[in-house]
């Protein structure tokens, strides 16, 4: 529960220097959204009873690079089960993994790993907790054509809904 504007839940005249930055909106939105949390960004109206246009901009911006960032996974699989691994036709630039559960079934996944495949070997690059309704791992941008997710601890069988690869390097 943010407010668009820093530390200010109310509209007030010349006070655009409090609007949240889009850095600061990414990484609010990789803090709450990307950890399977909702993210609800409170915009306040000005005395006409309208959204300013300096926060409506803002708000713009930050969907345009939700859309532009998450909107086009380079493969997407789903399943269950303690392995899933991704396969791809040539190797890719990425820079963001994607985990889903579906929770339908409750979350099951407590401690997982995600590992690339180099000169046979894996080795890891990440390690998490708790994928939930979505997990967003980002990492440094890097060149694969296999992953795979590895669950290491749960509480029942794994049912992974997405596990997704994504190549966003310019929108970092």
């Amino acid at each position: 529960d943010v407010p668009i504007r820093r530390k200010q839940w109310f509209w007030h005249p010349n006070s655009e220097e409090n609007l949240l930055s889009l850095d600061e909106l990414k990484d609010i939105y990789y803090r709450s959204v990307g950890h399977g949390t909702n993210l609800l960004l409170n915009f306040a109206p000005d005395n006409r009873g309208l959204i300013p246009e300096a926060d409506a901009k803002r708000v713009s911006e930050f969907g345009d690079w939700i859309r532009n960032t998450f909107s086009n996974p380079v493969k997407e699989i789903s399943g269950e089960g303690y392995k899933l691994e991704i396969t791809l036709d040539s190797p890719i630039e990425i820079d963001h993994i994607i985990l889903m559960e579906d929770i339908a079934h409750g979350e099951r996944v407590r401690d997982y790993v995600l590992e690339i495949k180099k000169e046979g070997e894996w080795i890891e690059i990440v390690r998490g907790s708790a994928i939930g309704h979505k997990k967003i791992d980002r990492v440094k941008p890097m060149v694969i054509d296999q992953i795979r997710l590895r669950v290491l601890k749960v509480a029942a069988k794994p049912l992974i809904r997405k596990f997704a690869l994504l190549s966003n390097i310019s929108y970092l």
